[in-house]
């Protein structure tokens, strides 16, 4: 890498590493084609079931999704940040152990999922349980194929897959009457078929390597902060619906849910982006310098993509919401006004420079404190603003785990916050984007929904597009290696 340095200010020219892969586009669609079918499914169950329906629909994945992740713990952050070789071997060893611990976790969050769950009659909660557990015999081993670069039999189980669970869910919404438990019980046949391809498909253990007592003790250390830190993540992510979901009415619930729901791609964007960035940092010997460029790059590349779609979702939500998810969802519209605003503080993977710098512990406690901070002001917020008030706290304690990711990641390179945050290529995107979208609605004042929706989402392309053309470029030129 060519790089220069002048009067302190970390000015570095750099020669890009590949941008992309043929593998890194197998990996990337098959992650895309699940979130697509999810995204299609929300829309046709918002038109088509009732508020009580929908609000028991949604309930259950919102259960499935985080007890996968606590049972889970960690094991594909292990799969994908340790060398293949000494996790066989580390495995092999300890598997007396690890089972047990694994089966007792396992036990004791179904359990306490079979008794909290009361809206839940006994035939569902045992069709939820065996998905779970059939999901995340799944993800063990999609993760282990896509770590030995497999990724192109990953990709295709995932188009059957995806295409299965989607018409599977399009027939059940279709019939004269809907049947949770049955629509749960076909998404279990789907799973196993998948875990059966996936078993074919998958990559030998065989290990040579050896493992010292030290890296045994390292490898411990980083398996529980990176489980621990999951667990939290889940939990600030979800906390304020596993909180509601006991005060709402199932109606009230679904607003609710629909008002705070999550933008499709966004999340997977990130951790992509992430992904890379910390790829990028890890080549090589970086300096302070050079590990701060790349991290403010970042933050410009994501931001150019998270505000128009911002303002755009912003101005337009109205029409969104009528298009998308039905007229009797127009309530939900001022929580998703206010829930929207995480948009704007998604804008890097702020734990990135910690994480390369094996500072799990760190991590782990800025998961805590959003998590601390989001169940207090949940609590606080909700009885004096209502559900808005529930969707300010996530925001708010997003927002103070940010401020101690980047203090902390300012305090490990020695460098100040400024020198992380391009503030000024932010202000200029923010500013760009507002007064854009704000112009735009006001010519589409008197347009048709559909027709102030399309035009407001050709122009938000269209600038995603102009703010990251130079990201785009970089990744066009880039020669492949």
């Amino acid at each position: 890498m060519d790089k220069k340095e002048g009067n302190g200010s970390d000015k570095i020219t750099q020669v890009q590493p590949s941008a992309f892969s043929i593998r890194y586009l197998w990996h990337l669609s098959g992650r895309l084609v699940p979130i697509l079918a999810l995204f299609g499914i929300t829309i046709l169950y918002s038109h088509r079931l009732s508020l009580e329906d929908y609000s028991l629909f949604q309930s259950v994945w919102m259960y499935v999704n985080v007890i996968s992740v606590i049972i889970g713990y960690g094991i594909s952050t292990i799969i994908f940040s340790t060398d293949k070789n000494r996790l066989v071997v580390f495995v092999r060893k300890n598997r007396k152990i690890i089972l047990p611990l694994y089966s007792a976790l396992t036990i004791a969050a179904c359990t306490l999922f079979f008794f909290t769950t009361g809206q839940y009659d006994n035939t569902l909660k045992f069709w939820v349980i065996l998905f779970i557990l059939l999901q995340n015999l799944n993800t063990i081993i999609e993760t282990w194929t896509i770590r030995n670069e497999k990724q192109y039999q990953y990709l295709l189980i995932n188009l059957f897959y995806a295409a299965f669970f989607f018409l599977w869910h399009l027939y059940i919404v279709l019939l004269p009457e809907f049947h949770l438990a049955q629509l749960i019980a076909g998404v279990c046949v789907a799973a196993v078929t998948k875990l059966i391809a996936l078993l074919i498909t998958r990559p030998k253990l065989s290990a040579t390597a050896t493992i010292t007592p030290s890296e045994e003790k390292q490898l411990v250390s980083h398996w529980i902060f990176a489980g621990v830190n999951d667990i939290f993540g889940i939990l600030s992510k979800w906390v304020d619906k596993l909180i509601l979901i006991y005060l709402l009415t199932p109606a009230d619930f679904a607003i609710f849910f629909n008002g705070t729901i999550d933008i499709p791609l966004v999340a997977m964007f990130i951790s992509i982006t992430g992904s890379y960035m910390m790829m990028r940092m890890t080549t090589g010997q970086k300096s302070s310098g050079e590990i701060s460029f790349l991290f403010r790059e970042n933050f410009l590349m994501i931001s150019s993509f998270s505000f128009p779609l911002f303002f755009f979702l912003f101005f337009f939500r109205n029409e969104f919401f009528l298009i998308f998810l039905g007229e009797k969802y127009l309530p939900a519209v001022p929580v998703f006004t206010v829930s929207i605003f995480i948009l704007l503080l998604r804008i890097n993977h702020f734990g990135g420079i910690l994480q390369i710098h094996s500072r799990s512990d760190w991590v782990m406690a800025g998961s805590l404190l959003d998590l601390i901070v989001a169940i207090a002001l949940v609590f606080i917020l909700y009885p004096i603003f209502g559900m808005q008030g529930a969707a300010a706290a996530i925001i708010i304690s997003t927002l103070v785990q940010i401020v101690f990711y980047l203090m902390k990641s300012s305090q490990l390179l020695g460098r100040s916050v400024t020198e992380l945050f391009p503030a000024k290529g932010l202000f200029i995107r923010l500013l760009i984007s507002g007064v854009c979208f704000y112009l735009l609605k006001l010519l589409l004042a008197s347009a048709s929904t559909s027709t102030a929706l399309t035009i407001g989402g050709a122009v938000m392309c269209l600038m995603i597009f102009i703010l990251g053309r130079k990201y785009f470029y970089q990744m066009i030129k880039t020669k492949q290696v």
